[in-house]
């Protein structure tokens, strides 16, 4: 899982998919890979949120009107390297049951640390 993540945040930040990554994007397409993937970093990054807050873990809520949400759902169906590492249930996206926590930790540590979307900046009016 940490390779995973780690490949996603290099693929996020650079703006070019890495050799793990091919595939998934062979299925998504580019463009529709990288919102997944930047929907998958933000629900790390809340997860590391709450472990050290010491509040329970949660499921990614997938609302199947979304198409990023239904991406997310193919991707797991359909590469190994997703399936290995998520799983998906009634209530979302959630982490393979084969992970421990420290595995875990670790992946929600380095989605917090790794990925700092830029801040939009406007004009100031004076």
């Amino acid at each position: 899982m940490v390779d995973l993540i780690s490949n996603v945040l290099t693929s996020i930040n650079t703006n070019n998919v890495t050799p793990l990554l091919n595939n998934a994007e062979k299925i998504l397409g580019g463009r529709q890979l990288r919102i997944v993937l930047i929907n998958i970093i933000d629900w790390l990054k809340l997860e590391y949120k709450r472990e050290i807050q010491g509040k329970p873990s949660k499921p990614l809520q997938l609302v199947a009107k979304y198409d990023w949400c239904n991406n997310i759902k193919t991707l797991v169906e359909s590469d190994d390297i997703f399936a290995k590492t998520f799983s998906i249930n009634e209530n979302g996206l959630y982490y393979n049951k084969n992970l421990d926590n420290k595995t875990l930790s670790e992946t929600r540590k380095i989605s917090y640390e790794g990925y700092r979307p830029p801040e939009f900046l406007t004009g100031k009016k004076e």
